[in-house]
């Protein structure tokens, strides 16, 4: 039984995170609104551009905001030979998605594979981020795909070069904002050194990609192989996998690798940087890794797939007994 000094820790606790996340929901409506009178003013290329809310490095991301409702339309190119994956989404405050329409369903108006011309009107409602994700192909990581944004009907200022800087100082000030939500991580979780989905009430704040499906593990010790079998990749389903070895504390990546191959085993060792030389590593391994510094490691797996099947129907926390028998699962191995 609690006693009452117990009980209203828990309460003063659960209230100081309201609180917290009350002034964070208030923080993000300030950024919207700065950000508002230019074209698509904030891009994510980590590690040095917005590193935040676990990215992968194979993904740009571009930003638009707006604070009041209206109807756009954005005409644009999508580079099909050049990713994996595109996608249009709009979120609220809290950083959730309340629309998304990816490239297997957006309105392409000519008949070049290569290079699809969209054209899409969408409903603000609220004030809202607009984000564009582009999974580049590994080939084309280091391409600049700020060219391929589309026009907005709506009139924006333009200032390209601002982009960078914005996004470098916005990164910064986001993993400190984040740093001081409630995410603690208790011992009970720590012991989750598997992977496993998270309930999906825990990804406010982190801009989820509608089509995206994420595992999280805490490592036991510092040297870590996964084993993986990926998936088919097809244009109607599976797109990506990949994994990230991260700060939960900050949600940065410190490296990141994208699978491509379908049907393909592979092994992929996990440390801290200054430790690769010490990994007995086969011809044909993987290696990720933690920067040195980082005191909060975590293992992020994400899969994109456009049919609503397997982890996307998944809405509570699931561990691996459950996964195993609805999807190809990323096995670890201690050292």
């Amino acid at each position: 039984m609690f006693t009452f000094i117990e009980l209203l820790k828990n309460f003063l606790n659960k209230m100081f995170a309201f609180v917290k996340k009350i002034i964070f929901k208030y923080f993000m409506g300030s950024l919207y609104k700065k950000y508002e009178p230019y074209y698509f003013p904030l891009m994510s290329k980590a590690p040095e551009f917005l590193n935040y809310a676990y990215p992968d490095f194979s993904v740009q991301y571009f930003i638009s905001t707006f604070t009041k409702k209206e109807n756009i339309t954005l005409t644009g190119l999508i580079p099909n030979s050049k990713i994996n994956f595109f996608c249009i989404t709009l979120y609220d405050k809290d950083g959730l998605p309340y629309y998304s329409k990816n490239d297997n369903f957006i309105n392409i108006t000519n008949n070049d594979p290569n290079y699809l011309e969209y054209q899409e009107t969408i409903e603000i409602k609220e004030s809202s981020a607009l984000i564009l994700r582009f999974y580049t192909k590994n080939e084309y990581q280091n391409e600049d795909f700020y060219k391929y944004l589309p026009s907005i009907s709506t009139f924006k200022n333009f200032n390209i070069e601002k982009i960078k800087t914005n996004s470098s100082k916005l990164g910064d000030l986001l993993q400190e904002k984040i740093s001081k939500q409630d995410n603690y991580v208790t011992l009970e979780v720590l012991k989750k050194n598997y992977f496993y989905k998270p309930d999906k009430s825990k990804l406010k704040n982190m801009f989820p990609n509608e089509n995206a499906e994420y595992l999280i593990a805490f490592p036991k010790n510092n040297t870590v192989l996964i084993k993986i079998k990926t998936e088919y990749f097809c244009k109607e389903d599976f797109r990506f996998i990949g994994f990230m070895a991260s700060n939960y504390q900050t949600t940065g990546t410190d490296s990141s690798i994208s699978l491509e191959k379908s049907n393909q085993e592979y092994r992929i060792w996990v440390c801290y940087y200054d430790k690769i030389n010490d990994l007995n590593i086969q011809t044909n391994d993987q290696i990720l890794y933690w920067k040195n510094d980082n005191e909060y490691p975590i293992l992020v797996y994400r899969e994109v797939r456009i049919k609503k099947e397997g982890l996307q129907i998944l809405e509570k926390e699931v561990g691996p007994d459950q996964l195993r028998r609805v999807m190809n699962y990323p096995e670890i191995e201690y050292y």
